[in-house]
C-alpha cells in the first residue's frame, strides 16, 4: 500500500487528472500524486517545459502575473518584517522574479534561484538577481541565508523530506523558512462537491490547482506540522494567505472568498476549511 510523503500514513485513491492519479492520506488528509515523480524527472520538465506549460493564463504572462501575485509577495515581505529578518534572503523558485525584486526594493538583501531556464533568462534581462538552479545555488554561496522564502513553490517539490533537510542545513541557526502555498482542505472539499463525491470522475483543474506533474502535493496543516518537526524546524506560525488579484468574474469570487475567510478565520482560526492557501513560518532549531 502506498504511503504519505509527509506522515507515512496510508493513501487512498482520490481521483484521476489527465494521465496521473492523486491520492489522499487517511491520517493527515494531504493530497498527493502517486506515484510521485522523481527529482530528476521534474528537473528535466522544469528546464524545458514549465514556463510554457498549460497552466493558469496569468502565470504564463509575466507582466500580468506581477499584479496578480502582488498580495502574495507583500504578505511574505510582511512576515520577514514581523520576524525582524535582516540578513540575506533567498527567493527559492523565484519564477519571474517579482518577489525578489520587491524585497530588494524594500531594503532586504535578496537573490533568487529558479529551475526554469526561460524564467531565469528573463530575470537576468530585467536585472533581477536570479540564478538558474535549485538548492545547489544556495549551497555554493559563501554567505548563510537568514531566510528562505517560497511563493507557490512547495506544492511543486518532490522528495520533500530531503529538500527540507537540505534547506535546514544552509540556513543560519534560528533562520526561517517561509512558504506560501495552497493547502488540502479547501480543494478536497471543492473536488468532492463538484464530482458529487464520485472519486472515479476526473478531478477538476480548479484554476491550475490539480495540475500534474507540476503540483505534486497539497499538504494539510497537520502534514506541515509533521514535516517541520521531523526535519529540524519548529512551526513558528501559520497565517491565512491573501487572495490574488486575477480580475474579472473569478477575481470577484476571490474578493468574496477573502471576505468570508476573514470572518471564518476570526471565528475558528486554523480549522476554517475555505482558506485556499496558508503561509507557514518554520524556524530552524
Amino acid at each position: 500500500m502506498p504511503n504519505c510523503v509527509a506522515c507515512n500514513g496510508n493513501l487512498d485513491f482520490f481521483g484521476p487528472r489527465l494521465t496521473y492519479e492523486y491520492h489522499i492520506c487517511r491520517s493527515c488528509g494531504s493530497i498527493q500524486l502517486f506515484p510521485m515523480p522523481t527529482g530528476a524527472e521534474l528537473d528535466e520538465a522544469y528546464r524545458n517545459e514549465y514556463a510554457s506549460a498549460n497552466q493558469a493564463e496569468e502565470f504564463c504572462d509575466p507582466e500580468r502575473w506581477k499584479d496578480v501575485a502582488r498580495p502574495y509577495h507583500e504578505s511574505i515581505m510582511n512576515v520577514l518584517r514581523d520576524y525582524a529578518v535582516t540578513g540575506p534572503v533567498v527567493d527559492f523558485g523565484a519564477g519571474w522574479g517579482y518577489l525578489c525584486q520587491m524585497l530588494n526594493a524594500n531594503g532586504f538583501e535578496c537573490y533568487g534561484c529558479e529551475p526554469s531556464e526561460v524564467m531565469t533568462a528573463r530575470c537576468r534581462q530585467a536585472g533581477i538577481p536570479v540564478e538558474w538552479g535549485s538548492l545547489e545555488v544556495v549551497e555554493s554561496k559563501g554567505r548563510t541565508p537568514s531566510a528562505i522564502v517560497m511563493c507557490a513553490v512547495f506544492e511543486h517539490l518532490t522528495e520533500h523530506r530531503n529538500w527540507l533537510q537540505r534547506a535546514n542545513a544552509v540556513l543560519e541557526k534560528g533562520g526561517y523558512l517561509i512558504s506560501l502555498h495552497p493547502t488540502a482542505a479547501c480543494y478536497h472539499l471543492l473536488a468532492q462537491v463538484l464530482r458529487l463525491n464520485v472519486r472515479r470522475k476526473e478531478l477538476p483543474e480548479l484554476h491550475g490547482t490539480f495540475s500534474p506533474p507540476w503540483h505534486t502535493a497539497l499538504f494539510s496543516l497537520k502534514a506541515m506540522e509533521v514535516l517541520a518537526k521531523k526535519n529540524g524546524y519548529e512551526m513558528a506560525e501559520i497565517r491565512r494567505a491573501p487572495q490574488g488579484r486575477i480580475g474579472g468574474a473569478l477575481g470577484a469570487l476571490q474578493m468574496f472568498l477573502a471576505a468570508v475567510n476573514r470572518v471564518g478565520w476570526f471565528c475558528v482560526g486554523k480549522q476554517w476549511p475555505l482558506v485556499t492557501s496558508h503561509i507557514f513560518v518554520l524556524r530552524k532549531l
